[in-house]
Protein backbone atom coordinates (compact mmCIF):
# COMPACT_ATOMS: atom_id res chain seq x y z
CA UNK A 1 0.00 0.00 0.00
CA UNK A 2 2.77 2.51 1.07
CA UNK A 3 4.84 1.85 -2.28
CA UNK A 4 1.97 2.68 -4.05
CA UNK A 5 1.49 5.96 -2.21
CA UNK A 6 5.22 7.08 -2.65
CA UNK A 7 4.65 6.43 -6.37
CA UNK A 8 1.82 8.90 -6.26
CA UNK A 9 3.28 10.85 -4.31
CA UNK A 10 6.23 11.08 -6.33
CA UNK A 11 4.70 11.69 -9.60
CA UNK A 12 2.45 14.59 -8.15
CA UNK A 13 5.66 16.12 -6.66
CA UNK A 14 7.31 15.99 -10.06
CA UNK A 15 4.14 16.98 -12.17
CA UNK A 16 3.37 20.33 -9.63
CA UNK A 17 6.98 21.52 -10.38
CA UNK A 18 6.66 21.09 -13.61
CA UNK A 19 3.60 22.91 -14.43
CA UNK A 20 4.77 25.92 -12.38
CA UNK A 21 8.01 25.94 -14.04
CA UNK A 22 6.00 25.24 -17.53
CA UNK A 23 4.02 28.74 -16.43
CA UNK A 24 7.25 30.78 -17.30
CA UNK A 25 7.94 30.06 -21.10
CA UNK A 26 11.06 31.06 -20.78
CA UNK A 27 12.40 27.56 -19.31
CA UNK A 28 10.89 26.06 -22.68
CA UNK A 29 12.23 28.71 -25.30
CA UNK A 30 16.28 29.07 -23.44
CA UNK A 31 17.04 25.67 -25.22
CA UNK A 32 14.08 24.97 -27.91
CA UNK A 33 13.60 21.17 -28.36
CA UNK A 34 12.13 19.66 -31.50
CA UNK A 35 8.85 18.25 -30.52
CA UNK A 36 9.95 14.67 -31.40
CA UNK A 37 12.00 14.77 -28.47
CA UNK A 38 9.75 16.28 -26.24
CA UNK A 39 7.59 12.93 -26.58
CA UNK A 40 10.82 10.03 -26.40
CA UNK A 41 11.36 12.01 -22.98
CA UNK A 42 7.94 11.95 -21.82
CA UNK A 43 7.45 7.92 -22.41
CA UNK A 44 11.33 7.28 -21.87
CA UNK A 45 11.33 9.34 -18.67
CA UNK A 46 8.14 7.70 -17.30
CA UNK A 47 9.32 4.21 -18.38
CA UNK A 48 12.50 4.75 -16.44
CA UNK A 49 11.44 7.07 -13.07
CA UNK A 50 9.07 3.97 -12.36
CA UNK A 51 11.63 1.61 -12.62
CA UNK A 52 12.19 1.68 -8.85
CA UNK A 53 8.88 1.90 -7.82
CA UNK A 54 8.02 -1.45 -10.27
CA UNK A 55 11.18 -2.73 -8.43
CA UNK A 56 10.07 -1.93 -5.00
CA UNK A 57 6.43 -3.57 -5.32
CA UNK A 58 7.19 -6.41 -7.69
CA UNK A 59 10.30 -7.89 -6.35
CA UNK A 60 11.52 -6.36 -2.87
CA UNK A 61 8.70 -5.79 -0.97
CA UNK A 62 6.94 -9.56 -1.98
CA UNK A 63 10.28 -10.75 -1.53
CA UNK A 64 10.36 -9.16 1.97
CA UNK A 65 6.86 -10.00 3.40
CA UNK A 66 6.72 -13.19 1.93
CA UNK A 67 4.14 -12.19 -0.29
CA UNK A 68 3.64 -13.00 -3.73
CA UNK A 69 6.99 -14.60 -3.90
CA UNK A 70 6.15 -16.95 -7.32
CA UNK A 71 5.56 -13.62 -9.64
CA UNK A 72 9.64 -13.12 -9.07
CA UNK A 73 10.44 -15.79 -11.45
CA UNK A 74 11.79 -13.88 -14.48
CA UNK A 75 10.45 -10.32 -13.39
CA UNK A 76 12.94 -8.62 -15.28
CA UNK A 77 12.47 -9.86 -18.17
CA UNK A 78 8.48 -9.77 -17.86
CA UNK A 79 8.77 -5.94 -16.73
CA UNK A 80 11.04 -4.99 -19.66
CA UNK A 81 8.37 -6.22 -22.25
CA UNK A 82 5.49 -4.90 -20.63
CA UNK A 83 7.15 -1.07 -19.89
CA UNK A 84 8.44 -1.03 -23.10
CA UNK A 85 5.52 -2.06 -24.80
CA UNK A 86 3.38 0.46 -22.89
CA UNK A 87 5.87 3.20 -23.68
CA UNK A 88 5.43 2.50 -27.62
CA UNK A 89 1.81 2.76 -26.70
CA UNK A 90 2.83 6.42 -25.57
CA UNK A 91 4.35 7.10 -28.46
CA UNK A 92 1.83 6.40 -30.61
CA UNK A 93 -1.01 8.01 -28.70
CA UNK A 94 1.75 10.88 -28.27
CA UNK A 95 2.32 11.55 -31.99
CA UNK A 96 -1.36 11.24 -32.28
CA UNK A 97 -2.48 13.82 -30.20
CA UNK A 98 0.71 16.02 -31.24
CA UNK A 99 -0.74 15.91 -34.94
CA UNK A 100 -4.34 16.42 -34.03
CA UNK A 101 -3.60 19.77 -32.14
CA UNK A 102 -1.24 20.64 -34.66
CA UNK A 103 -3.61 20.58 -37.23
CA UNK A 104 -6.96 20.24 -35.56
CA UNK A 105 -7.23 22.22 -32.53
CA UNK A 106 -8.68 21.40 -29.23
CA UNK A 107 -11.55 20.06 -30.73
CA UNK A 108 -10.47 17.87 -33.27
CA UNK A 109 -7.45 16.81 -30.05
CA UNK A 110 -10.71 16.20 -27.83
CA UNK A 111 -12.24 13.78 -30.46
CA UNK A 112 -9.34 12.03 -31.39
CA UNK A 113 -8.56 11.03 -27.92
CA UNK A 114 -12.09 9.66 -27.23
CA UNK A 115 -11.89 7.44 -30.15
CA UNK A 116 -8.42 5.95 -28.57
CA UNK A 117 -10.01 5.18 -25.71
CA UNK A 118 -13.14 3.51 -27.28
CA UNK A 119 -10.17 1.76 -29.35
CA UNK A 120 -8.25 0.55 -26.08
CA UNK A 121 -11.36 -0.84 -24.29
CA UNK A 122 -12.58 -2.87 -27.48
CA UNK A 123 -8.91 -4.19 -28.06
CA UNK A 124 -8.10 -4.61 -24.37
CA UNK A 125 -7.45 -8.49 -24.78
CA UNK A 126 -4.83 -7.65 -27.34
CA UNK A 127 -3.35 -4.81 -25.65
CA UNK A 128 -2.92 -7.42 -22.96
CA UNK A 129 -1.17 -9.97 -24.80
CA UNK A 130 1.16 -7.13 -26.60
CA UNK A 131 2.01 -6.38 -22.89
CA UNK A 132 2.26 -10.02 -21.19
CA UNK A 133 2.71 -13.22 -22.71
CA UNK A 134 -0.65 -15.00 -22.07
CA UNK A 135 -1.33 -19.07 -22.95
CA UNK A 136 -5.31 -18.99 -22.95
CA UNK A 137 -8.15 -21.17 -23.23
CA UNK A 138 -11.81 -20.40 -23.98
CA UNK A 139 -15.05 -21.55 -22.88
CA UNK A 140 -18.93 -20.34 -22.95
CA UNK A 141 -20.91 -19.13 -20.26
CA UNK A 142 -24.62 -18.05 -20.82
CA UNK A 143 -23.91 -16.77 -24.01
CA UNK A 144 -20.69 -14.72 -23.28
CA UNK A 145 -16.82 -15.51 -24.41
CA UNK A 146 -14.52 -16.65 -21.06
CA UNK A 147 -11.27 -16.49 -21.39
CA UNK A 148 -8.90 -18.11 -19.36
CA UNK A 149 -5.77 -16.60 -19.24
CA UNK A 150 -2.80 -18.43 -17.63
CA UNK A 151 -0.15 -16.65 -15.60
CA UNK A 152 1.37 -16.78 -11.89
CA UNK A 153 0.14 -13.95 -10.40
CA UNK A 154 -2.68 -14.83 -7.50
CA UNK A 155 -3.78 -11.32 -7.28
CA UNK A 156 -4.62 -11.19 -10.95
CA UNK A 157 -8.19 -11.38 -11.13
CA UNK A 158 -9.12 -10.41 -14.91
CA UNK A 159 -12.95 -8.96 -15.17
CA UNK A 160 -15.22 -8.12 -17.80
CA UNK A 161 -13.45 -6.84 -21.02
CA UNK A 162 -15.20 -4.81 -24.43
CA UNK A 163 -17.25 -2.45 -24.55
CA UNK A 164 -20.96 -2.64 -23.44
CA UNK A 165 -22.88 -5.14 -25.57
CA UNK A 166 -19.48 -6.58 -26.80
CA UNK A 167 -18.20 -8.12 -23.63
CA UNK A 168 -15.92 -10.81 -22.83
CA UNK A 169 -14.86 -12.85 -19.33
CA UNK A 170 -11.28 -12.77 -18.48
CA UNK A 171 -11.13 -15.03 -15.68
CA UNK A 172 -7.49 -16.61 -14.49
CA UNK A 173 -6.44 -20.33 -15.24
CA UNK A 174 -5.77 -20.76 -11.41
CA UNK A 175 -9.30 -20.55 -10.37
CA UNK A 176 -10.29 -22.99 -13.01
CA UNK A 177 -7.99 -25.26 -11.86
CA UNK A 178 -8.09 -24.95 -8.00
CA UNK A 179 -12.06 -23.47 -7.10
CA UNK A 180 -14.53 -25.85 -6.66
CA UNK A 181 -17.63 -25.53 -8.91
CA UNK A 182 -19.91 -23.62 -6.88
CA UNK A 183 -17.47 -20.89 -5.72
CA UNK A 184 -16.86 -20.61 -10.07
CA UNK A 185 -20.20 -20.31 -10.74
CA UNK A 186 -20.49 -17.69 -8.06
CA UNK A 187 -17.74 -15.29 -9.83
CA UNK A 188 -19.42 -15.93 -12.75
CA UNK A 189 -22.49 -15.07 -11.78
CA UNK A 190 -21.45 -11.43 -10.07
CA UNK A 191 -20.33 -10.90 -13.42
CA UNK A 192 -23.25 -11.45 -15.59
CA UNK A 193 -24.90 -9.53 -12.47
CA UNK A 194 -22.48 -6.77 -13.84
CA UNK A 195 -24.16 -6.78 -17.60
CA UNK A 196 -27.41 -8.03 -16.08
CA UNK A 197 -27.82 -4.79 -13.83
CA UNK A 198 -26.08 -2.57 -16.02
CA UNK A 199 -23.84 -1.74 -13.17
CA UNK A 200 -20.59 -2.62 -16.11
CA UNK A 201 -22.37 -0.22 -18.51
CA UNK A 202 -22.36 2.24 -16.07
CA UNK A 203 -18.88 1.83 -14.71
CA UNK A 204 -17.73 2.65 -18.74
CA UNK A 205 -20.12 5.57 -19.46
CA UNK A 206 -18.51 7.00 -16.14
CA UNK A 207 -14.85 6.38 -16.80
CA UNK A 208 -14.88 7.23 -20.07
CA UNK A 209 -16.81 10.58 -19.46
CA UNK A 210 -14.52 11.41 -16.65
CA UNK A 211 -11.30 10.97 -18.39
CA UNK A 212 -12.53 12.45 -21.39
CA UNK A 213 -13.84 15.62 -19.53
CA UNK A 214 -10.06 15.25 -17.93
CA UNK A 215 -8.29 15.29 -20.94
CA UNK A 216 -10.46 18.90 -22.39
CA UNK A 217 -10.00 20.61 -19.09
CA UNK A 218 -6.02 19.99 -19.41
CA UNK A 219 -6.55 20.52 -23.10
CA UNK A 220 -8.13 23.72 -22.84
CA UNK A 221 -6.15 25.08 -19.87
CA UNK A 222 -2.49 24.83 -21.45
CA UNK A 223 -2.09 27.37 -23.83
CA UNK A 224 -1.68 26.31 -27.54
CA UNK A 225 -2.87 22.36 -26.32
CA UNK A 226 -1.16 19.43 -27.67
CA UNK A 227 0.00 20.90 -30.65
CA UNK A 228 3.33 21.34 -29.76
CA UNK A 229 5.87 19.57 -27.69
CA UNK A 230 5.95 21.32 -24.16
CA UNK A 231 2.31 21.97 -24.66
CA UNK A 232 1.83 18.14 -25.12
CA UNK A 233 4.12 17.42 -22.05
CA UNK A 234 2.00 20.14 -20.12
CA UNK A 235 -1.23 18.82 -21.30
CA UNK A 236 -0.38 15.01 -20.06
CA UNK A 237 0.87 16.76 -16.82
CA UNK A 238 -2.13 18.06 -15.76
CA UNK A 239 -4.34 15.82 -17.50
CA UNK A 240 -2.81 12.95 -15.48
CA UNK A 241 -3.67 15.16 -12.06
CA UNK A 242 -6.98 15.68 -12.68
CA UNK A 243 -7.39 12.22 -13.65
CA UNK A 244 -6.52 10.67 -11.22
CA UNK A 245 -7.41 12.35 -8.62
CA UNK A 246 -11.08 12.69 -9.46
CA UNK A 247 -11.39 8.59 -9.71
CA UNK A 248 -9.69 8.48 -6.93
CA UNK A 249 -12.10 10.24 -4.92
CA UNK A 250 -15.51 10.48 -7.37
CA UNK A 251 -14.85 7.13 -9.04
CA UNK A 252 -14.07 4.65 -6.21
CA UNK A 253 -17.55 6.00 -4.58
CA UNK A 254 -19.22 4.31 -7.38
CA UNK A 255 -16.97 1.55 -7.75
CA UNK A 256 -17.84 0.54 -4.17
CA UNK A 257 -21.13 0.79 -3.78
CA UNK A 258 -21.24 -1.64 -7.39
CA UNK A 259 -19.35 -4.59 -5.79
CA UNK A 260 -22.06 -4.45 -2.69
CA UNK A 261 -24.78 -4.10 -5.18
CA UNK A 262 -23.25 -7.24 -7.26
CA UNK A 263 -23.04 -9.13 -4.07
CA UNK A 264 -26.55 -8.39 -3.14
CA UNK A 265 -27.77 -9.51 -6.45
CA UNK A 266 -26.40 -12.73 -6.07
CA UNK A 267 -27.18 -13.32 -2.80
CA UNK A 268 -30.60 -12.82 -3.23
CA UNK A 269 -31.06 -14.68 -6.02
CA UNK A 270 -30.83 -17.90 -4.36
CA UNK A 271 -26.51 -18.09 -4.08
CA UNK A 272 -24.61 -19.51 -0.93
CA UNK A 273 -24.26 -17.14 1.36
CA UNK A 274 -20.96 -19.04 3.06
CA UNK A 275 -20.14 -19.20 -1.03
CA UNK A 276 -20.43 -15.89 -1.45
CA UNK A 277 -18.48 -14.84 1.50
CA UNK A 278 -15.62 -17.17 0.88
CA UNK A 279 -14.81 -15.60 -3.14
CA UNK A 280 -14.62 -12.60 -1.40
CA UNK A 281 -11.01 -13.08 -0.65
CA UNK A 282 -10.17 -13.92 -4.34
CA UNK A 283 -11.41 -10.49 -5.63
CA UNK A 284 -9.81 -8.83 -2.73
CA UNK A 285 -7.00 -6.08 -3.48
CA UNK A 286 -4.88 -7.36 -0.77
CA UNK A 287 -2.67 -4.09 -1.60
CA UNK A 288 -5.22 -1.48 -0.39
CA UNK A 289 -6.43 -3.62 2.52
CA UNK A 290 -5.06 -1.90 5.52
CA UNK A 291 -6.35 -0.64 8.62
CA UNK A 292 -7.71 2.44 7.29
CA UNK A 293 -9.54 5.30 9.18
CA UNK A 294 -13.49 5.22 7.34
CA UNK A 295 -12.20 8.49 4.99
CA UNK A 296 -9.51 6.88 4.15
CA UNK A 297 -11.74 3.73 2.89
CA UNK A 298 -13.91 5.69 0.82
CA UNK A 299 -10.99 5.91 -1.11
CA UNK A 300 -10.39 2.57 -1.68
CA UNK A 301 -12.18 1.15 -5.03
CA UNK A 302 -12.60 -2.42 -3.32
CA UNK A 303 -14.12 -2.95 0.10
CA UNK A 304 -12.58 -5.27 1.79
CA UNK A 305 -14.30 -9.01 2.91
CA UNK A 306 -15.64 -7.45 6.18
CA UNK A 307 -17.58 -4.76 4.49
CA UNK A 308 -19.20 -6.99 1.82
CA UNK A 309 -20.39 -9.57 4.11
CA UNK A 310 -21.84 -6.57 6.41
CA UNK A 311 -23.88 -5.20 3.14
CA UNK A 312 -24.45 -8.53 1.43
CA UNK A 313 -27.68 -9.11 3.12
CA UNK A 314 -28.78 -5.56 3.56
CA UNK A 315 -32.42 -4.53 1.70
CA UNK A 316 -31.28 -1.41 1.16
CA UNK A 317 -30.20 -1.74 -2.72
CA UNK A 318 -27.23 0.18 -3.36
CA UNK A 319 -26.37 1.65 -7.40
CA UNK A 320 -23.24 1.31 -8.45
CA UNK A 321 -20.83 1.71 -11.47
CA UNK A 322 -18.66 -1.36 -11.93
CA UNK A 323 -15.33 -1.31 -12.24
CA UNK A 324 -15.54 2.47 -12.82
CA UNK A 325 -12.25 3.75 -11.22
CA UNK A 326 -9.79 1.21 -12.68
CA UNK A 327 -11.73 0.91 -16.13
CA UNK A 328 -10.64 5.25 -16.03
CA UNK A 329 -6.81 4.31 -15.33
CA UNK A 330 -6.49 1.98 -18.08
CA UNK A 331 -8.52 4.52 -20.65
CA UNK A 332 -6.05 6.87 -19.46
CA UNK A 333 -3.33 5.54 -21.24
CA UNK A 334 -4.92 7.68 -24.17
CA UNK A 335 -3.75 10.87 -22.46
CA UNK A 336 -0.46 9.21 -21.66
CA UNK A 337 -1.07 9.39 -18.16
CA UNK A 338 1.53 9.16 -15.55
CA UNK A 339 0.03 7.31 -13.08
CA UNK A 340 -1.07 4.24 -15.03
CA UNK A 341 1.37 2.25 -13.36
CA UNK A 342 1.34 4.00 -9.33
CA UNK A 343 -1.89 2.36 -7.71
CA UNK A 344 -0.94 0.10 -4.69
CA UNK A 345 -2.36 -2.71 -6.56
CA UNK A 346 -0.43 -3.14 -9.75
CA UNK A 347 2.95 -1.54 -8.99
CA UNK A 348 5.45 -3.74 -10.03
CA UNK A 349 3.08 -6.26 -11.52
CA UNK A 350 2.71 -6.12 -15.47
CA UNK A 351 0.31 -8.88 -15.36
CA UNK A 352 -2.25 -6.20 -13.86
CA UNK A 353 -1.54 -3.38 -15.87
CA UNK A 354 -4.03 -3.46 -18.06
CA UNK A 355 -6.85 -5.68 -16.65
CA UNK A 356 -6.33 -3.63 -12.95
CA UNK A 357 -7.65 -5.80 -10.05
CA UNK A 358 -11.49 -5.39 -8.68
CA UNK A 359 -14.40 -7.41 -8.76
Amino acid sequence: MWAGISAILFWSVLIVVFLWLGLNTKTFTRQPLQDWVWLLLLSGGHLLLSLPFDWLGGVYLPNRYQQYRNIETGWWKRWARAAVVQAFFYLLFGLWLLTLGRYLGPVGTIGGMALVMLLLVGLQVWVARATVSWESFFDNHKGKLVIYLVNNDPGFTGGISGIPGMEVFIVPDMWRQSMSEKMLKVIQGRRHGALQTLAHAKGFLLAFVWTLLSFAVAVLLVPGGTGTGPGLVMTVALFSVISFAGSTILLSWFNRRAVWEIDRWVFYRGGDADVIRQSFEFTTVKEEQLDLPRWQESLVAMPGPASRAEHMARQKNQKGAWNARHQSVFMAWAGLSLFSRALPAVLGKPERWVFLPGD
